[in-house]
């Protein structure tokens, strides 16, 4: 569930949780329309088109559209792969068995993930990195954030829901969203997300009162080395200047989480060369795992990256 970095979207006014007032985003019954059937097919059928043009002909189904119509429409091919994987969220957390073993719900997320086809790659997509992480990692992520009961769990980047799919039902939850289509996703799952940037917002400050109210927080923030010279200069950190630019996002997701909870992140392994990020959060915090995640792990999500499991107390 990667989200824009601030130099891309401004900020936008914040929505109160708890109150689903009007959609931000114009094309929502559009969205709704195109989850709600999908999510039909996958609980009758346990299938969806993998090859893309097939998922553009159902889509057109769907919609009542002529075809050809969605191929030079690539917000529309934003919407049908957000909306697929907004579906097999909706159906992943429906049929989890919270009682299951880790080795059995990470067999479980890797079989569905052969719901997803390859994901085409937009100019909007690659311009925001809303590259969404894999349900294995998701899985995984959330048994390293140990998440106990009654706690509230952070998503600042959230992305179509991904890292909150393994969560056990009822769990509070504070999403920050900074793209209204996304947004949108997540509101059919029935969530609740605030548009804003987080970067630039206060955290998981007002209006969800005094801050930090997030026991734990759980993050896929963007990617991009600085070096590259697209993502602006590096904001200097207390222990320097970042390689990367989720090091940013990292960095303030400890200063919004409460004393004594735990930030796991999706990085990307640039931070394995990020020596002084990796000293400050050992003398700072405690550096509880750097895990590594399998290789092709996101080769269905529109990207070949490789990434690590950053957990820091």
């Amino acid at each position: 569930a990667q989200e824009v970095a601030p130099s891309l979207v401004p900020a936008a006014p914040s929505v109160v949780p708890g109150v689903l007032g009007p959609s931000a985003y114009e094309h929502a019954a559009r969205v709704q329309a195109l989850m709600n059937a999908f999510t039909e097919q996958l609980a009758t059928e346990n299938r969806l088109p993998k090859d893309p043009r097939a998922l553009r002909d159902l889509a057109a189904r769907i919609l009542g559209i002529p075809p050809a119509s969605i191929t030079a429409d690539a917000a529309l091919i934003d919407e049908i792969h957000d909306a697929v994987e907004g579906a097999v969220n909706r159906i992943y957390r429906e049929r989890r068995n919270r009682a299951a073993l880790l080795e059995d719900q990470l067999a479980r997320a890797e079989a569905t993930e052969q719901w997803l086809g390859t994901r085409i790659r937009t100019l909007e997509l690659a311009k925001r990195q809303q590259f969404s992480t894999p349900l294995t990692i998701a899985e995984a992520g959330r048994y390293a954030l140990d998440v106990r009961p009654g706690e509230t769990v952070g998503e600042p980047t959230g992305g179509t829901g991904n890292l909150l799919a393994p969560l056990d039902p009822g769990t509070p939850t504070l999403i920050t969203a900074s793209d209204p289509r996304r947004a949108e996703v997540l509101r059919q799952q029935g969530y609740d997300p605030r548009m804003a940037d987080y970067l630039r917002d206060t955290g998981f400050g007002s209006p969800w009162g005094p801050r930090p109210p997030a026991d734990v927080i759980f993050t896929n923030p963007p990617w991009g080395k600085h070096s590259t010279r697209k993502y602006g200069k590096p904001i200097p950190m207390p222990y320097g200047q970042p390689v990367d630019v989720a090091e940013r996002f990292f960095v303030k997701a400890l200063t919004d989480v409460r004393e004594g909870g735990r930030v796991v992140g999706v990085m990307p392994t640039t931070i394995l060369k990020s020596p002084k990020f990796l000293r400050w959060l050992g003398e700072t915090h405690t550096l509880r795992a750097i895990i590594t995640n399998p290789p092709h792990s996101y080769d269905s999500r529109g990207t070949t990256v490789d990434s690590v499991l950053l957990v820091v107390d």
